[in-house]
Order: structure tokens, then sequence, then C-alpha cells
């Protein structure tokens, strides 16, 4: 099994550089500083670590009132994961939840994305929080852990919001807060 660290993608690996990111292109991101100093530290330990992002993802449930449209389509929020993934060589993979009640997920790597729906309605199973797609959910971090072999007891996530801390303590791993992570790199 392997270790891994968790990252959320906004404001902790990346930047929009549009002011209105409901109307921003797909490209329209950059590295944070220090980042590509942390993940190529990460990625020459021995063992190196495993690096996976993981993002709450809504504005694309936001409707434009003029044209009663979405201001974002899935197709731009995975092709602004995929080009986050070509200016971070160093993850392996992003899962972002678009659903505002995290029954799904999509998982973003260079071949392409798939879409993870696990669960009709949320609340007919009752479902608990702690196993949601959406963070503060941790349903994220547990299909990565399976679909890459993870051991949790060795993993980290690292994020800047509560959901993210929330996210680290319903899947029961250490958690690191963005400024404290990136201080060391800087």
């Amino acid at each position: 099994m392997k270790r891994a660290i968790f990252f959320n993608i906004n404001e902790t690996l990346t930047t929009n550089i549009a002011s209105d990111s409901l109307k921003e292109h797909p490209q329209d991101v950059k590295v944070l500083p220090g980042v590509e100093i942390a993940l190529n530290y990460y990625q020459n330990q021995e063992p190196s670590w495993l690096m996976i992002g993981i993002s709450n993802q809504a504005d694309w449930e936001s409707m434009d009132l003029d044209t009663d449209e979405p201001f974002k389509h899935l197709d731009h929020i995975i092709a602004k994961m995929q080009h986050v993934l070509s200016l971070l060589s160093q993850l392996r993979a992003i899962y972002f939840c678009s659903h505002s009640e995290g029954i799904n997920c999509w998982r973003v790597t260079r071949q392409g994305a798939v879409k993870i729906s696990k669960y009709l309605k949320a609340s007919e199973l009752h479902l608990q929080e702690k196993y949601a797609f959406r963070k503060p959910g941790a349903g994220m971090i547990f299909l990565a852990s399976l679909d890459y072999d993870v051991d949790l007891d060795l993993s980290w996530m690292i994020g800047n919001y509560p959901e993210d801390e929330g996210a680290a303590r319903n899947a029961q791993i250490e958690f690191v807060h963005t400024k404290n992570w990136i201080q060391r790199f800087l």
C-alpha cells in the first residue's frame, strides 16, 4: 500500500488568474509560489508520496440570469482540472465533486475523466456526511484510496478551508493547513 497526500486545489496549489471565477477560461489558473518545490520534495522522497487533488466545484450550478445557462459546464471544470494536471505533473489524479449533495464525483486524469455515481438520492439512503463525496465528506478520499491502493494511516490532507479539515477528520487522516505546509518551501 502507498502513502498519499491529498491536496485541495484552489488556493492550496493554484489560484485563479481571472477576477471573476464564474467567467474564467479553463486555463485561467496559475501555480502558487512554492508549490512546485514542495511537490518535487514529496515526489523525491523514498518511497515517493502519491499526490492526489480533491476539490469541491460548485460554480457549474450557478446560472447566468441573462441567458438562463450555467456559467460553467462540467466540460469546463474537467478542462480546468486537466490543465492543473498539465501544470503539476506530480499529481496523479484530481477528484472533484460538482453535486451540492455530494452524491457523485469525477476522477480526472491525463487520459480523461470518469463520473462516479454511487447514490441515487443521498437523502433516501440517509447517507452519513462522512461518506459523501462533497467535502467535508471523505468520499473522494475513500474512493482515491481504493483506486490507488492508499494506506490512509500513512496519509495526509493539505488544504485551506474548514471543509478540507473536515474531510481529513472524516477520513481519519492528518490535516495540515496550507499556510503551515507551504511556509517550509518559500
